[in-house]
């Protein structure tokens, strides 16, 4: 005589029938893995952010230095050449 078994799990799709069956192992991995590829994305661009920003404001001093001792070397230059111009005009009244 044969056995039956009663099953009174939910009923399966008809993609079941043809042999495919839900990967449910790779259903998990993927609620668990996308949050973690997402941080990590996330993580990348504030560093990328953060970088960028310090260099930014590295670059910006920098100017900033530069800018401060071009003005000075102007005004030094400015200052010779009113002396330069003082002494050709005593130089010319004698």
């Amino acid at each position: 005589m044969k056995q039956y078994t009663l099953d009174y799990s939910r009923p399966r799709p008809k993609s079941w029938a043809r042999g495919q069956r839900p990967n449910r192992r790779m259903r998990r991995a993927f609620r668990q893995v996308f949050p973690l590829l997402c941080g990590l994305l996330f993580g990348i661009a504030l560093v990328g952010f953060l970088r960028m920003r310090s260099e930014v404001q590295f670059h910006y001093k920098r100017y900033q230095k530069q800018v401060i001792q071009y003005d000075s070397l102007l005004e030094a230059k400015m200052e010779a050449d009113r002396q330069l111009n003082t002494l050709r005009t005593r130089l010319l009244e004698r």
